[in-house]
Formats: structure tokens, sequence, C-alpha cells
């Protein structure tokens, strides 16, 4: 499901395509560090560090080197190959690639995760400033709405999963292993 194939991946290269020359293209080079709050449009690709919010008005891509470390990351599409630390809330979608490492709240029309990329956080597949797309829950459920849909969503489960199942102080699902089938 959240597999691709190396030939799916758009080339990362420095020189700009014929179709795209006329692009607003941003680079922040490799041993370049930005301290503040950074505010672009068009493409950015950061093999620098920024330590501060970053809102792009188009494609964030975070390559192999690049850091980005701030309490807001805002953009139409985010790619992340380096590192990644913040609330990052996206209209389109949202790639981690292999090596890649994204920490923090996630809130994208939609996110691919790359088998051997990382993601520590919670994430929403929402409209772009819109609510929740059809058949997601709006809002975190109780401990105990948990357990009743646990028996009438996913069915009984023979494995023991859902006596491993429960609820954090903030009302958020835990499971002793995620990788089971009816699993939280």
């Amino acid at each position: 499901m959240f597999r691709r194939s190396q030939r799916d991946r758009p080339p990362v290269n420095d020189e700009p395509t014929s179709e795209k020359a006329h692009e607003r293209f941003t680079y922040v080079h490799h041993g370049t560090t930005i301290t503040g709050d950074v505010k672009a449009s068009g493409r950015v690709r950061l093999h620098g560090a920024v330590h501060g919010d970053v809102e792009v008005d188009g494609l964030l891509e975070v390559a192999k080197d690049g850091v980005v470390d701030g309490a807001s990351i805002v953009a139409a599409a985010l790619v992340v190959l380096g590192r990644v630390r913040g609330a990052v809330r996206v209209s389109g979608k949202v790639e981690v690639w292999k090596g890649g490492v994204l920490e923090g709240d996630v809130r994208a029309g939609a996110l691919d995760i790359e088998d051997g990329a990382t993601f520590v956080g919670r994430s929403e597949m929402a409209l772009p400033d819109g609510p929740p797309q059809l058949g997601a829950p709006s809002a975190a459920p109780s401990g105990a709405a948990l357990a009743a849909g646990a028996d009438a969503g996913g069915g009984n489960d023979s494995d023991g999963a859902a006596a491993e199942r429960s609820a954090d102080d903030d009302g958020s699902a835990t499971a002793g292993d995620a990788t089971r089938p009816g699993s939280v």
C-alpha cells in the first residue's frame, strides 16, 4: 500500500527541464543555515538547514542533507528525503522517501511513506482548508468508544489484539502490535 518503485520517482537533479524552465526555483545549498522564518513561492529545494517556520506556495523538497526544524511547515506539496520536524500542513501530497525522517503532526490531502522512511507523529488526511475527508473520524474516539468499536467495526479479534488496545489520557489509541489486521 505504501510502496513505490524507484521508477516512479521524479528525477532529482539541479538542472531544470525545458518544460519547467520558467518555473520559480529557490535552491538552498548544502552548508547554508537559515535561522528565522522562510516564505517563498514556486519550487524550493533545500540541501541546507532552516531553523524556523517555512511557508512555500508550491513544492518544498528537503534533500538528503536538508533539515527543517520549525514549529510550522506549510506548502502545496512536500517531498522529504532529509529531516523535517514540526507541524506540517500541505494542501496536496506529502511524500517521505527512503531515508527521510518526518517528525510532527501532518495535515495533508495525501501521505505517501516509502519503505525505509521514518514518520513519527499523527496524520490527518483532509481537503485543503476543509473538513476531514469522508470516512475519517471527526474527533479522536474515547477509550470506551474504542473498546465498543473494536468488536463492532473489525469483528472479534481471535488473536487478542482487542485486549491490547488502550486509550491514552488524551484519548488517542495505542496498540501493542499495529501490524496485525484489526489493530488500531
